[in-house]
């Protein structure tokens, strides 16, 4: 019976584990995608001479920047 109790009590353990874990690889992927990845995208399409998409994406961007609290 202990051992029951024991190994629904690591389970619920190791689940609430990869929960966090999960959420805080989320959220470091969110800043590395918002910092890193789309402004380097848009500097790379504007160098390639894209600049006719790279104009719509950042006035896009900016304007949910703008409008959606901090």
């Amino acid at each position: 019976m202990l051992e029951i109790i024991f190994a629904v009590l690591v389970l619920l353990f190791v689940f609430r584990v990869i929960r966090i874990a999960v959420r805080a690889t989320w959220g470091l992927f969110k800043v590395l995608l918002f910092i890193v990845f789309f402004p380097g995208l848009l500097i790379s399409l504007a160098f390639a001479g894209m600049i006719i998409l790279a104009l719509p994406l950042i006035l896009i961007g900016g304007t949910i920047a703008l409008l959606t609290p901090a």
